[in-house]
């Protein structure tokens, strides 16, 4: 399952478009039309407005494994853990 696809069926279960995440969030719709066509990919930037605003994480969106790093205010690294992906295809979604 692309990227894409993984996105699609998340926004789909929240029952919204591409055209409402791009305006909700200030991403062009081209940006999602290039993904779809796998012209490119969203940078980190853009992945994280789009997990954000579908109240996922960047693991679940794009299907991969992440590291999360937590900092603490001396600015090292407190904790670090691994965030595993939901599987979309057998994953009832609803919003956080």
């Amino acid at each position: 399952m692309t990227g894409y696809e993984r996105y699609s069926k998340i926004r789909e279960s929240r029952g919204l478009k591409d055209k409402n995440v791009a305006d909700a969030i200030g991403i062009t719709r081209s940006t999602f039309s290039d993904w779809k066509s796998g012209r490119c990919a969203p940078k980190l930037d853009k992945l994280t407005k789009i997990a954000n605003f579908l109240q996922v994480s960047l693991s679940d969106l794009t299907g991969k494994p992440m590291v999360i790093l937590e900092y603490g205010d001396d600015k090292r690294i407190k904790q670090v853990s691994l965030d595993k992906p939901i599987n979309v295809e057998t994953t009832t979604l609803k919003a956080k």
